[in-house]
């Protein structure tokens, strides 16, 4: 007898495979049987009335890692389907923790969440408080280089030593001993833009030892993205890892159509015997934190040596001009997103020209004012990505969908990026069902059985007997996104309900507030747990 079983559905198995029609009987969280189970028993049964149930999606690249201690619900997630994030991106995680460097983490990561208590010490530490939490759905997470290079060096702009390296080197593994599944760089952030190719092969290294991932927010997502996917290529060669392009895409109208280049650079390393990968969320913004805008020599000792250094006039003039030449987008489509102090949301949603005009000042100089008066990072969305290069990137085979989101919830309030709510729904309504830029079957596979097989999340991600039974229900006709740069926290639609270990988290527009979630630690080589 089943615990419940799920009839009538259109089956997308995750694998790619055509759907097709048939029930799903689930015990003890597993599904148990796939196929025509009309004679079989069970306690409870829901109708899917022809709809189609796929696995729960898994979101490959988010910053959950920051926002679940404040919104655990994560309902911007479950809205849209999503069982499974893997956090810790872009070498931004919120551990380890070195207590005498902990106000330069807080400053420099305020713009992911100002109000974190960092009473955690270790990865360990940081998984065991995730427990304690009302988790609705899954985290996976990986380790930030920027935040072990911060923890033992600082924002130092040199160079490790020994002693330094053989720190970090440590700290890597006491993450993967504790079931990180990787290791994640930021090469556009300080401290993390400090390292050279070398500290990073050798840090990977010890991530090669326990088969786990490397994943890369590239050195240059523009005029030189080639060559910094050349750096990733090479440590992922040395070290051995395989190798995950974060967000990959091509900034600045001058570099439209590069895509196309890297790319064929990606098709060629994996036919050189390269594991290399990449993820991508379906809009043309991004968004970062605008001291990403400042050259590097400002951001040297943190971000209260830069505030300091903004009071120089002469160095404030050095960080105007390179901060200028350091902007593909220019001003007009830099929109100041999310800010920390209740005076200043008037600014939200305005780009910075329109900021520069209310303030009577150059964008540039309204947006080192408005740091300032912060007193450290604010978030902004840039307009910057072709929609010709958005889906031609989508086509490719090994591309897998990431929102590079959060787990929100409405109360949250600001204007963060919309992908956070909509990335998933966004992919089947408008790439799917509109423009039909790929199949139905293809988009779930690129949200799910790819980013479970590229965190090697092996029990989920397929519909088969034996899996975790994280499924998702939705109605292809009316899947859609809602969320948007204006209104933000807005759910989408069509996702029916949702389904974490056998437990519904999300059903008709509602969080049902089961518990469903944990945190999904992987394995080490020996096979013992960590």
């Amino acid at each position: 007898m089943f615990d419940l079983t799920i009839r009538d559905a259109r089956i997308l198995d995750g694998a790619g495979n055509p759907w097709f029609r048939g029930d799903v009987g689930i015990m003890e969280g597993h599904i148990a049987a796939v196929g025509d189970l009309s004679g079989s028993s069970t306690k409870r049964e829901l109708q899917a009335d022809d709809r189609y149930l796929a696995p729960g999606f898994i979101d490959i690249h988010t910053h959950s890692d920051f926002s679940l201690p404040l919104f655990p619900r994560g309902e911007s997630r479950i809205s849209q389907g999503v069982t499974t994030e893997v956090g810790g991106n872009c070498g931004l995680s919120p551990f380890p923790v070195n207590p005498e460097r902990l106000d330069l983490l807080r400053q420099s990561t305020s713009f992911l969440a100002a109000d974190l208590s960092f009473e955690w010490r270790s990865t360990a530490d940081f998984i065991r408080f995730l427990e304690t939490l009302p988790l609705s759905h899954n985290l996976a997470l990986l380790v930030g280089h920027g935040a072990i290079r911060l923890s033992v060096m600082g924002f130092d702009r040199r160079p490790p030593t020994e002693n330094e390296l053989d720190a970090m080197k440590r700290a890597v593994a006491e993450a993967m001993e504790v079931g990180a599944v990787g290791l994640s760089s930021g090469l556009i952030y300080p401290p993390g833009s400090f390292a050279g190719t070398e500290e990073l092969t050798e840090l990977c290294r010890v991530v090669h030892r326990y088969g786990r991932i490397y994943t890369t927010h590239l050195r240059n997502e523009n005029a030189r993205l080639l060559d910094a996917m050349e750096e990733a290529f090479t440590v992922s060669r040395e070290a051995g890892v395989p190798l995950e392009l974060s967000h990959h895409k091509a900034e600045g109208q001058p570099n439209w159509g590069m895509v196309r280049q890297s790319l064929a650079l990606v098709e060629k390393a994996r036919r050189d015997g390269l594991d290399v990968t990449l993820d991508q969320y379906p809009y043309i913004a991004s968004s970062t934190t605008f001291t990403a805008f400042m050259p590097e020599w400002a951001m040297e000792g943190g971000v209260a040596v830069l505030l300091n250094r903004l009071q120089q006039p002469n160095l404030r003039q050095r960080i105007v001009h390179d901060a200028e030449q350091k902007n593909v987008y220019g001003w007009d489509k830099v929109v100041v997103s999310s800010v920390r102090k209740p005076e200043h949301q008037r600014f939200e949603g305005l780009n910075l020209v329109e900021v520069g005009q209310l303030e009577s000042k150059p964008p540039v100089e309204a947006g080192l004012d408005l740091l300032q008066a912060e007193d450290g990072p604010f978030s902004v969305i840039q307009f910057g990505v072709s929609e010709d290069d958005l889906q031609y990137i989508l086509r490719n085979p090994v591309m897998m969908v990431g929102s590079d989101g959060y787990s929100l919830a409405p109360a949250m309030g600001s204007k963060p990026h919309p992908r956070s709510y909509g990335t998933f729904a966004r992919v089947l309504g408008r790439y799917v069902r509109e423009t039909h830029i790929v199949t139905l079957e293809d988009a779930v596979r690129k949200m799910t059985s790819l980013p479970a097989q590229r965190a090697n999340l092996r029990d989920r991600g397929v519909i088969k007997q034996g899996q975790i039974a994280d499924l998702v229900l939705f109605d292809a006709d009316r899947v859609a996104d809602t969320a948007t740069y204006a209104e933000p926290h807005q759910y989408a639609v069509g996702i029916q309900w949702v389904m974490v270990g056998g437990e519904i988290v999300w059903q008709e527009g509602r969080d049902t507030g089961v518990v469903a979630g944990r945190v999904l630690r992987a394995s080490n080589p020996s096979g013992r747990n960590g």
